[in-house]
């Protein structure tokens, strides 16, 4: 007996081995690369699995959630690490599968085989290996016995995609992510279900039935036949799916009797299941594959009940929530399969339902609607969101009407206006959008730059609509495009919404009858009244606060800038009507970088008006930001004035000295606080970041004593003169040193001293006839020690009793904590040397060395530095460098990363190549700050913190040697990109370029102007793309 068990056991064994050695090379890992949001999926990269159903056609069997709703790229890794493009050709409308196909010419070196589909073995204790991807790993075979047959579809969450009307089957096999869309193999090699999904934290596995894969797989090869093989041209198949937009649920007939099924019904209802079973009413029963009915198996032990109803759909106002569904055109349809089938093969047909509400009959005819007309196949891109109509499954999700526009992604412009994703949105400048076709044609309507009221809800608040401004952006982002899909090629084709939707023309503009409303510029020839003089010395100071809006768009997300909104309290130190010069003075944790959209708003008028960049100090937490006073109002640019201010100079605040905080808050509100200088000239310094972004060097500043309490930057005001005296600046402090994720505001006090030297350098950039503001620095960060403790350094006692002499306050020497890499001052300084004077002046005080730097700077020659260097007395020259103050003015888009040249932090840092080396003039090498999800970038990791080095073994020294070297790699060519990371590590990155998704472009400043450039050229073929 022993015997014989073991040799059955071995021959199962055996059996086993032999389907899998015959399946498994029908199995590939699916890379995907979901280049856009939509629907309810995000933008991102992921792997997954496929198996090969038809190898005559190249039809790929994997999961909905696998082939994307939305616009996607996929290849498939064959066992023998073969790699082929797919294309999507199918995804269903609801249930968790769909087909990619590929070129089988493309497969060199392995011999194709398929699986056979066969939903209708699955049964009850069958014992399955599921084949697949699992956890990321090229092949892993996990094995399970099915356990159910009628299990509820699995629910993922709101929001979130999930399949309905459809039994699932459940086993305990412990499949995990990489596995989607594996198949469930029997132990003959057939398919009897698809590896759907699991249960975090548990074994359980979901499985769909194969049912309705196969009617969709039939028709795909009907299609199929008519291929020509020449085209890469897929002929679109008519998959007719039917809905009434309607949610059922299967349940047992005690929960159907407590609904209030009547008792002649249940019977009925049962006698007719009997006959199916039996087969004497001349349906099929619930056979198994031998033939013999499997009691396990039997999934007639209850009824459909109505569990939702899509408003607006066909079936609302006719069926509700708990509504028992007894018959369709007469038939007793009691399953998921029986009432799709009538469903599918009725579209556009009207269809009679019997049911019972409530122990009450009701008979009602629909008209079924065709599924894939309220699935999205069409979206506009705005600004890097992306709206679309809303889809069947989200209407479900949400309770919503089927069409409305909904936001999939709320990229910048909408972001910027609050708008989160999930939104309905419901008019755009006082226009309804009940439609994705209408908002586009209000958009396509509107300026760059307009900003026009907007109203939205989310399905949670939806009786409380609210209105938020939106701006519209056209500058870092291309015009807004329509992506329209196409099952034939695979692809989502891109066109202008006026191409596609051309715009109407209302009655009123047929006929010349427009009402022309009053405008804002209607309101500049407005009555001024007049402004009384003040009373209180601050007044002034106070009319000259702004507050100040900041947003930077994904794109210019450069110089390792750390979140995309800011806002903080600025200054108005220049306003000039006549001239139209108006300056602002801000910190560079409100504006830290000049790729940005500023919003100022001042607090001595209700208005706003748009500034850009005029000064990006390279080591100061100071920016100038410049708008025109001209596009004011005249009552707003006579009230704003200019703020008194009054610097310091070299003397060191007096501790104790009283001055008032001044501040605005979001509403605009004067927020006045009485201050004390606790500590007055202290060098601030930040610790470096992770990612290297802007850090202050050879910043003294004021510390107060509401440090704890102090509202958002402002303003630091002498109670008694009246003017300004320092800004109250807001610095970015990570908190950690190993992640960039925590950062906090610390604030201090910025002497006006700077803001003062900061204009200077735009007035001279201005009167030279420039755009270009240049700002002189010492290249080496300095940091103080103590006099007391400098002895033990080396500092002769007569230079240390010279120094004290000198400033008593401070009462310190300044050494050199490092240098800027490439720099003349890293030739000649050293870290720890002591600076003891410039030029034949004593210095202690960073605001001395600034004043010295300058003074070299403007004659155009070196300082006299003398130092201390271990013990030793020397004399170098060191030259003062003249710094673009704009920050970056260049970036290329490219594969989905934003590639720069090396920003000045870079150096600072050390982190920058110096000729020792060996590459040339690195000063601009390429430098990757960014990447995108579901880019190439993002798949193939070509990730930030990067230089670029080399593109296809050719060098590259600057983006213009990038560009020219990546001109030639065209859509879907390969390339190899040899890059460095900032900490020294090599790496040799190969990736497959996207240009229909992932163009090509450049943002530079002409001009002070900001221009946008695609240099990619169009994705086009025979078929649009």
């Amino acid at each position: 007996m022993a015997a014989e068990l073991g040799e059955s056991l071995t021959e199962h064994s055996k059996k086993w081995r032999e389907t899998l050695e015959r399946c498994i090379p029908c199995c590939m890992v699916i890379k995907i690369t979901a280049a856009r949001a939509f629907d309810t999926d995000a933008a991102n990269s992921s792997t997954a699995t496929g198996f090969v159903v038809d190898k005559r056609l190249g039809l790929v069997l994997t999961n909905r959630h696998v082939v994307k709703p939305g616009p996607v790229t996929s290849e498939a890794v064959l066992l023998n690490r073969e790699e082929i493009p797919l294309k999507a050709v199918y995804r269903d409308p609801v249930h968790d599968f769909g087909f990619y196909r590929f070129d089988p010419a493309n497969v060199k070196y392995m011999t194709l085989s398929e699986i056979e589909l066969a939903p209708e073995a699955a049964t009850i204790g069958q014992e399955v290996r599921v084949v697949g991807n699992d956890s990321g790993e090229k092949v892993s075979i996990l094995s399970g016995t099915l356990a159910r047959l009628d299990r509820d579809a699995p629910n993922y969450g709101s929001g979130k995609y999930n399949d309905f009307n459809t039994f699932y089957i459940h086993t305990a096999s412990g499949t995990k992510g990489g596995s989607s869309g594996s198949p469930v193999l029997d132990i003959e090699g057939r398919a009897v279900a698809l590896n759907a999904g699991s249960k975090s934290g548990s074994s359980a596995a979901f499985f769909l039935p194969l049912h309705r894969v196969v009617r969709v797989l039939k028709t795909l090869q009907a299609a199929g036949d008519r291929l020509d093989p020449s085209k890469e041209f897929w002929p679109l198949p008519a998959i007719s799916r039917g809905t009434i937009q309607t949610i059922f649920k299967y349940k047992g007939f005690e929960d159907i009797r407590r609904l209030g099924l009547k008792q002649d019904t249940e019977q009925y209802v049962r006698q007719q299941l009997e006959e199916k079973r039996n087969g004497t009413n001349g349906s099929e029963g619930a056979a198994t594959s031998n033939g013999k009915h499997n009691a396990m198996n039997d999934t007639s032990t209850g009824m459909l009940a109505v569990d939702l109803v899509v408003p607006g759909g066909p079936a609302a106002g006719s069926l509700a929530a708990g509504d028992v569904l007894v018959q369709v055109n007469g038939c007793v349809v009691t399953t998921f399969l029986e009432l799709e089938e009538l469903l599918d093969t009725n579209v556009g047909q009207t269809v009679t339902f019997e049911l019972e509400r409530g122990g009450q009959d009701l008979k009602c005819e629909i008209v079924v609607q065709d599924l894939h007309s309220i699935t999205p196949n069409q979206f506009l891109e705005v600004c890097d969101g992306v709206v679309h109509s809303l889809s069947y499954q989200q209407a479900c999700s949400f309770l919503l009407p089927t069409g409305l526009v909904y936001v999939a992604s709320g990229g910048y412009a909408l972001s910027r206006a609050m708008v989160p994703r999930h939104a309905i949105i419901q008019s755009l400048n006082h226009e309804p959008t009940p439609t994705l076709v209408d908002f586009a044609r209000i958009l396509g309507k509107l300026e760059h730059g307009a900003r026009v009221p907007l109203q939205f809800y989310t399905h949670g608040e939806r009786k409380r609509p609210r209105t938020v401004v939106f701006t519209v952006e056209r500058q870092w982002y291309l015009p807004e495009t329509v992506y329209t899909r196409n099952d034939g090629t695979g692809l989502w084709e891109r066109a202008m919404p006026r191409d596609i939707w051309p715009p109407q023309v209302s009655k009123e503009a047929e006929s010349g009858s427009i009402e022309t409303k009053r405008s804002d510029v209607d309101m500049k020839d407005a009555p001024i009244k007049a402004q009384p003089d003040p009373i209180d010395p601050i007044e002034d100071v106070q009319r000259a606060l702004v507050f100040a809006a900041v947003d930077v768009a994904r794109v210019c997300l450069t110089d390792g800038v750390h979140a995309e909104s800011f806002e903080g309290t600025g200054l108005v130190v220049q306003h000039e009507v006549e001239a139209g010069l108006g300056y602002v003075a801000l910190d560079r944790n409100t504006v830290p970088i000049a790729q940005s959209d500023i919003l100022l708003s001042f607090a001595a008028h209700p208005e706003e008006v748009k500034a850009s960049v005029a000064l990006l100090h390279p080591t100061r937490n100071l920016v100038l930001v410049k708008y025109d006073p001209s596009e004011l109002s005249k009552a707003a640019a006579t009230a704003i004035k200019a703020a008194p201010c009054e610097a310091w100079g070299s003397a060191v605040p007096a501790t104790g000295c009283s001055l008032t905080l001044l501040s605005l808050s979001y509403n605009l509100r004067v927020v006045r606080r009485a201050a004390i200088v606790v500590s007055g000239g202290v060098v601030f310094s930040l610790p470096i970041a992770a990612v290297p972004r802007f850090r202050p060097m050879n910043e003294e500043v004021l510390e107060l004593d509401l440090e704890a309490g102090a509202p958002r930057s402002g303003v630091l005001v002498d109670s008694t003169t009246g003017a300004a005296r320092a800004l109250w600046v807001s610095y970015a402090a990570q908190t950690s040193s190993s992640s960039d994720d925590q950062i906090t505001e610390v604030l201090r006090g910025l002497p006006i001293d700077l803001v003062l030297e900061a204009l200077e350098d735009v007035q001279k950039a201005r009167e030279s006839g420039t755009n270009t503001v240049v700002t002189p620095i010492l290249e080496a960060e300095l940091e103080p020690v103590a006099l007391a403790r400098s002895r033990a350094l080396g500092l002769p006692e007569e230079t240390l009793s010279q120094l004290h002499t000198h400033d008593p306050q401070r009462n310190q020497v300044l050494t050199v904590k490092g240098t800027t890499s490439g720099t003349h001052a890293a030739e000649v300084l050293q870290p720890g040397d002591m600076i003891t004077s410039v030029d034949g002046h004593l210095t202690c005080g960073l605001p001395e060395v600034e004043r010295w730097v300058r003074v070299a700077a403007a004659e155009q020659r070196a300082m006299q530095v003398s130092i201390i260097r271990q013990r030793d007395c020397m004399e170098v020259m060191v030259e003062p460098t003249m710094v673009d103050a704009r920050g970056t003015v260049r970036t290329v888009q490219w594969a989905g990363c934003i590639i720069q040249e090396p920003h000045h932090v870079l150096a600072e840092q050390g982190l920058a190549f110096t000729a020792a080396d060996g590459l040339g003039d690195t000063t601009r090498l390429p430098y990757i700050c960014r990447w995108f999800k579901g880019s190439p970038a993002s798949r193939y990791g070509l990730y930030a913190l990067h230089w670029i080095l080399e593109v296809n073994s050719q060098p590259v020294r600057n983006l213009d040697d990038f560009l020219k070297v990546t001109g030639d790699i065209g859509h879907g060519e390969s390339c190899r990109v040899k890059v460095v990371h900032v900490h020294g590590k090599p790496k040799m990155v190969t990736l497959v370029l996207d240009l229909h998704y992932w163009p090509t472009l450049q943002l530079r400043m002409e001009s002070g102007k900001w221009v946008r450039e695609t240099i990619s050229k169009p994705v086009l073929s025979q078929h649009g793309y």
